[in-house]
């Protein structure tokens, strides 16, 4: 396994137009409206700024694990690259654990930019241990989008993968607090997002960004996700094996 994640890992470096891409809109975003004063802005005793980071952090593990695989994944498929692989002694377990790997590492520089921006420019002031939860939190609670991005690659054609995942995505930020706080949703709405990953992940962040020891509810939520995802992944792994017998 640990062959096959260092051979994802570096062949993700060499795309650099893909990092950046991946990377780049949270820090962007952050840069541009991070810095901006709410005073009248109060969700979970933190400032607006300090809100914001979180949520940029949080949309930086979840795009970039989503990313990692979802459509590149599904155009390897197309391409015959899956195939291939399993004439290897490559195992569904490796697979799956290297895929994860290059996933956790594409969501650490993602994550960091964004605090850094956040430090330097958005205004954003907490405790350094704080932020290193922030960045703790960001890359264990990829985990489960990691492997939503894995059931997209693996669940939809190449076709679809672009379009399935730009829909997660959104669904994700704009339901599950990252742009609004979850206060402030309607209550049918409200009702959803507490349903979905990415609100539980915006809560911890909060909890973390003010202090507090992560909810447990969150944390079940988040592991829920997880061993959901997993499963429906390795299952779809399984699939895909015995069709190409």
């Amino acid at each position: 396994m640990l062959a096959y994640a260092r051979f994802e890992i570096v062949r993700t470096l060499r795309s650099v137009r893909y990092l950046v891409l991946v990377a780049g809109l949270p820090v962007v975003l952050e840069l541009l409206f991070g810095s901006r004063t709410h005073a009248d802005f109060h969700d979970g005793g933190v400032t607006f700024a300090v809100f914001y980071a979180t949520a940029m952090v949080a949309w930086a593990a979840m795009g970039a694990a989503i990313n990692a695989s979802g459509f590149r994944l599904a155009a390897e498929r197309a391409a015959g690259w899956l195939r291939q692989l399993r004439i290897t002694p490559l195992s569904d377990s490796a697979w799956l654990g290297g895929k994860l790997a290059q996933a956790l590492f594409l969501v650490i520089p993602a994550a960091t930019l964004v605090v850094l921006a956040a430090v330097t420019i958005g205004g954003a002031h907490l405790a350094a241990g704080r932020w290193l939860g922030l960045l703790v939190v960001a890359l264990v609670g990829a985990i489960p989008f990691a492997f939503l991005g894995l059931v997209i690659g693996q669940g939809v054609d190449a076709e679809a993968a672009q379009a399935a995942q730009i829909v997660c995505v959104l669904v994700l930020l704009f339901l599950g607090g990252v742009f609004v706080p979850l206060s402030e949703l309607p209550a049918a709405l409200r009702t959803v997002a507490w349903i979905l990953p990415s609100s539980h992940l915006m809560e911890i962040e909060r909890e973390v960004a003010a202090g507090q020891a992560p909810g447990l509810v969150h944390v079940g939520a988040l592991a829920g996700w997880t061993g959901a995802l997993g499963l429906a992944a390795a299952r779809l792994r399984r699939r895909g094996a015995a069709e190409t017998v």
